[in-house]
């Protein structure tokens, strides 16, 4: 049996003891709750009650106990990451976000034609009111000549006009209908590239944490604070003594030994590290991996 499969059955017995401690608490609580602990202390039905209740905080602690260890060997068991396969998921990441990006740049593009559209097509619908209305005005004229029989019968232009302005005004709709469609189109595929972003992100802090030799930067970091502190207390001895007779050097130590700051852990003090280039190299670094996938990792 495996370490995994040891810590799910014990987590798995330890949720079973809770359970049964909890059955146990309720068929001693013959009162509510509140009014067991109203009995007498050497009432029979409080001790029980109280004996059943810290059994079952007991077991309790122990469930919690049983789950860590469980959530430990499950971490302990899950497959290490592999810098390859993560430069890989990478670089799939990456594609991802630039089609999801072109996507918005597309759908911004079709909306800016499609308002064009509307505007061309609103022009043509304003001129074919125009000639529907001078259709109109002719055929009345017509009308009224024929009438006092001094003219033909109208042509029919008007049917014409309002033809040629219903295509028009179909024109017109549908071309707003089109910049509807993909105004409502657009917050989705921003929010599929923030998303796709985000996962991009994600990736490089996956790539990052592989591949950074951390224990080495740890071990190699310990070395230099040790040989710091030690050039530090030299100078400050050779110092108080007064023995530092070039006046150069001596400011060049009083200088070193008036550095009081040091990079710490963000919102803990130690100054302003934003605009050192060891900061400058660590976030090129960064922002190279968002875009390609291969960029080297040199940050140390």
């Amino acid at each position: 049996m495996t370490a995994l499969q040891t810590a799910e059955r014990r987590a798995d017995a330890a949720e079973r003891a809770v359970v049964a401690a909890r059955i146990a608490v309720n068929k001693a609580a013959v009162l509510d709750p509140r009014m067991m602990l109203m009995l007498g202390t050497k009432d029979a039905r409080r001790i029980a009650y109280e004996k059943a209740s810290a059994a079952m905080q007991t077991a309790r602690a122990r469930s919690d106990e049983a789950q860590s260890r469980l959530q430990q060997a499950r971490k302990a068991a899950a497959p290490k990451p592999n810098a390859k396969a993560l430069r890989t998921a990478l670089k799939a990441a990456i594609s991802a976000e630039k089609r999801a990006a072109a996507a918005v740049v597309r759908n911004e593009r079709a909306i800016e034609r499609a308002a064009s559209m509307i505007g061309d097509a609103s022009v043509r619908l304003g001129h074919a009111e125009a000639a529907l209305e001078k259709a109109r005005e002719t055929d009345a004229r017509d009308v009224a000549k024929a009438a006092a029989g001094s003219g033909k019968t109208p042509a029919g232009s008007v049917q014409r006009a309002r033809t040629a302005h219903q295509a028009a005004v179909d024109a017109v709709d549908a071309a707003r209908a089109a910049r509807a469609g993909l105004d409502a189109k657009q917050p989705d595929l921003e929010e599929a590239s923030h998303a796709a972003k985000d996962r991009v992100e994600e990736a490089v802090l996956a790539v990052i944490a592989v591949e950074v030799p951390i224990k080495q930067i740890i071990t190699k970091t310990e070395a230099l604070m040790a040989e710091l502190v030690h050039g530090r207390i030299v100078l400050r001895e050779m110092l108080s003594a007064d023995l530092v007779a070039d006046a150069q050097l001596k400011e060049r130590a009083l200088a070193v030994l008036r550095v009081t700051e040091l990079p710490g852990e963000y919102g803990y003090g130690g100054g302003d590290w934003s605009k050192h280039p060891a900061t400058a190299k660590w976030e090129q670094a960064r922002t190279r991996l968002m875009t390609d996938a291969d960029a080297p990792l040199d940050v140390f």
